[in-house]
């Protein structure tokens, strides 16, 4: 990381993203210090050597000084569209409130040439994210930054908390970039970060360090027209909810929710029979929480009743979950 920061390019990349750091502008600050010092220096040695050797020698202590004072300036300011680089307050909520010590190690294989530049991106935006996460909560966060390609015992130790080495094409050879979180004994990981991932990289990381937090799964029942078991009919969201939750699915009729279900999801039910409703009712009464997706514009969703006419519209409509 120490190495980063004296880097040129990486102070330029932060600006080229749409991101004001105070540290790059006090690395460029100290550079411009630096240059000034030495031009003034090189213009008066022949009249005034002393002078000029003191103008130098001031102007480059400064510049340093600037320079790695700037590392210690958290202010940054995100000018992207939608905030893309800064966490969300429920990611800031999450972190600041952490129960116990948690600490982050990211197995990252730098040193390879070989790395798709993609997944280089990846990595930058990655590391740029755990930085801002350690920020928030000095006390508790610890981030350890290991390249495996470097040492047997760490390639090793990836292995063993199963982060998955990833291919580089037909060559054989591969390369690691995953995440192991871990808090009071409990381990979660991302087990290879993709660069396909790269706009969920927040959800990935805050879901983790949610899963390590707590000591049983919520359960999730979802009751809906469509038998949402089949994978061809869930949505993505759905399907990537059952690697967090213990979910659940209810078909109308008579449904049974378990008993023990923390959140009953209603969603794709254009109509519901009474006996549904009653037991959504009965659900309620008894203490439970719904959420209820509703949409009356979308004309997306998937059915199993695709050919039976609109009772809505006229003889020539088809029923959707929309009507």
């Amino acid at each position: 990381a120490s190495l980063r920061e004296v880097s040129l390019l990486e102070h330029y990349r932060r600006f080229t993203m749409g991101m004001v750091d105070m540290r790059s502008v006090a690395y460029f600050a100290a550079l411009l210090l630096m240059a000034l010092a030495l031009h003034i220096a090189v213009v008066q040695r022949k009249t005034q050597r002393g002078f000029a050797r003191r103008w130098a020698v001031g102007g480059v202590i400064v510049g340093i000084v600037l320079a790695m004072g700037g590392g210690y300036l958290p202010v940054r300011w995100d000018w992207t569209y939608e905030g893309q680089f800064t966490l969300s307050p429920a990611s800031e909520q999450l972190i600041t409130n952490l129960p116990a010590p948690l600490t982050i190690t990211v197995y990252d294989s730098r040193t390879n040439p070989d790395i798709p530049q993609a997944s280089r991106i990846t990595a930058r935006r990655l590391h740029d994210v755990l930085r801002e996460i350690a920020s928030l909560n000095t006390a508790k966060v610890t981030v350890r930054e290991v390249n495996p390609d470097l040492n047997v015992t760490d390639e090793l130790a990836a292995q063993e908390a199963g982060v998955a080495e990833q291919p580089l094409g037909d060559s054989g050879q591969g390369f690691y970039l995953a995440v192991v979180v871990e808090m009071d004994g409990r381990r979660a990981l991302i087990p290879a970060v993709e660069p396909s991932r790269l706009p969920y990289l927040e959800f990935d990381l805050m879901s983790v360090v949610a899963e390590v937090q707590k000591l049983e799964r919520k359960s999730i029942a979802v009751l809906s027209v469509p038998n949402l078991k089949l994978a061809s009919l869930q949505p993505t969201w759905l399907q990537e909810l059952e690697g967090y939750y213990n979910v659940t699915y209810v078909l109308p009729g008579k449904p049974e929710i378990p008993v023990d279900t923390d959140v009953l999801v209603v969603m794709m039910a254009p109509y519901l029979p009474q006996e549904s409703l009653y037991a959504i009712d009965q659900y309620v009464l008894a203490g439970g929480r719904v959420m209820l997706l509703m949409d009356p514009y979308v004309r997306t969703g998937p059915t199993q009743e695709v050919k039976v006419p609109d009772r809505n519209a006229d003889a020539f409509a088809m029923d959707h979950p929309a009507d």
